[in-house]
């Protein structure tokens, strides 16, 4: 009986918070409700299971906010997550103040937990952005979660939080309290901080009915939510998107068919979405037309021609330069100027794999696929033993909806080497979206094995800052939702 008011209690609860509490383990997810409950005022589960099936499965707000504080996640860190901090500094953070006009530039840190992500990007403009003033920006951090965003108010950090910050910030905008650290008051006031559902409550500016946000950072969140919920979230934060806005998810909750009103920008270190790249892409079609009608002569793909690589010690000395610069130039989003600079480099001979590789990302960028993988077939035929150039043939591929020739890349790369771990995880899901869950399986259980063979630090530069248990409870999460 037990287990089906529990049952009964928690369909409601995900309904009303959007949480995906079917994958928690039965006895850590009871005991929580146990103690939600008992907080609540009810004996136990069973009386609290009652009550809310008497008012019509209906919860009322403090039964959400309790409930929200005993069932949600609240572990992060300050500067999670490098490639996205470094791509807010170098790319995104500089467009946005050299188009910046009258509005301020708006940050929405959705699901912010305790405020290590908002005041990680206080730190960030304060200490990199010198220029912005004040009132230049705003950041608004919310969570469903009332007791941690009481704690981020407060501002005091245990050390846990600091793992991955610079000393220099640490002593720069931090003031020791026993063995705590308190967040300086300048960066305190760069954050207003708020209790949202992201399910059933207004998101900021909605209610205006107008686009009015540059950045979502909504990051290790989504990934605790149910499909459906997921979806709907992903419609609204491009709704209130300004156009061309920026939407900043974990790299590990990348979702080709939930997010695909955006678009993907490809960085070095991972992918994110904005809004309204789809008009640039069909502009910078038409710029690099002539570069498309000679590309077939600067990339030959015939093998039987290609030359031979120089000694690698050679080729990074006498490519280095124009690397550098084609890496500033693709973070910066400038990918037809990359474009023309790789393609001038390779028609004098120079076809450095460093200068390829971000050839076939420009391309593919602005949305010219087939040129892309023309890049790829020549890294291939020069470096046949890289699975992650297969890796990276597929996602492209994907994401151009070409799934049969994905998959087939994605399996070379899998020949090469059994053990990658990303190209498992993409094939387990276009399996899974076609319907073949037993083949998904697979892959999903040999991704699983692998995080039991995997260093600690290859799974966070794979997947950006995730812990090994982390990476655990994510693909256990797909697992179950395969059965």
């Amino acid at each position: 009986m037990l287990n089906n008011k529990i049952t009964r209690i928690t369909g409601i609860i995900e309904e009303t918070l959007g949480l995906s509490l079917k994958e928690k383990k039965f006895e850590e997810y009871s005991k929580n409700l146990r103690e939600a409950a008992i907080t609540l005022g009810f004996e136990d589960i069973e009386s609290f299971s009652e009550k809310v099936s008497a008012s019509g499965n209906k919860l009322s707000s403090e039964e959400k906010r309790v409930l929200a504080a005993y069932l949600t996640v609240s572990e992060t860190y300050f500067f999670r997550e490098k490639p996205a901090m470094s791509m807010f500094i170098s790319t995104i953070l500089p467009q946005l103040i050299k188009n910046k006009r009258e509005d301020k530039i708006r940050i929405w840190s959705a699901g912010c937990s305790s405020g290590e992500e908002p005041y990680t990007i206080a730190i960030i403009i304060n200490e990199h952005f010198p220029q912005l003033r004040k009132n230049d920006f705003e950041i608004i951090a919310t969570d469903i979660n009332p007791n941690v965003i009481t704690k981020a108010r407060n501002g005091l950090y245990t050390p846990w939080s600091f793992r991955e910050i610079p000393d220099l910030y640490t002593k720069k905008y931090f003031t020791k309290e026993g063995e705590n650290f308190r967040i300086s008051d300048k960066i305190k006031e760069c954050v207003k901080f708020d209790i949202l559902n992201l399910v059933s409550d207004m998101y900021p500016g909605e209610s205006d009915g107008y686009q009015n946000l540059d950045i979502i950072f909504c990051r290790n969140v989504l990934m605790y939510l149910n499909h459906n919920h997921i979806k709907n979230i992903s419609k609204r934060f491009h709704k209130i998107l300004k156009d061309d806005g920026w939407f900043i998810s974990s790299q590990v909750e990348l979702n080709d068919e939930l997010f695909a009103q955006f678009s993907k920008v490809y960085s070095d270190d991972g992918i994110f979405y904005r809004k309204g790249e789809l008009i640039k892409k069909n502009q910078n079609e038409r710029i690099s037309k002539r570069i498309q009608e000679s590309v077939s002569n600067k990339i030959p793909l015939d093998k039987n021609k290609k030359r031979q690589l120089r000694d690698v010690k050679e080729e990074l000395t006498y490519s280095r330069p124009v690397s550098h610069e084609l890496e500033l130039l693709f973070n910066e989003s400038k990918y037809i100027e990359c474009i023309k600079i790789a393609l001038t480099e390779i028609d004098k001979g120079n076809d450095d794999l460093t200068i390829l590789n971000i050839l076939a990302k420009s391309y593919a960028n602005s949305g010219q696929y087939k040129l892309a993988t023309d890049v790829l077939d020549k890294i291939i035929s020069q470096n046949p033993a890289s699975d992650d150039t297969y890796y990276l043939y597929g996602t492209i591929l994907a994401e151009n909806n070409e799934i049969n020739k994905a998959k087939t890349m994605f399996k070379k790369g899998l020949y090469i080497n059994p053990d990658n771990l990303l190209s498992h995880f993409m094939l387990g899901n276009i399996l899974k979206d076609e319907g073949n869950t037993k083949a998904a399986m697979i892959h999903y259980r040999n991704a699983m094995d692998i995080t039991g063979r995997i260093k600690e630090e290859e799974v966070e530069r794979l997947f950006h800052g995730m812990n090994i248990k982390r990476l655990r409870e994510f693909i256990s999460k797909f697992i179950d939702n395969s059965l």
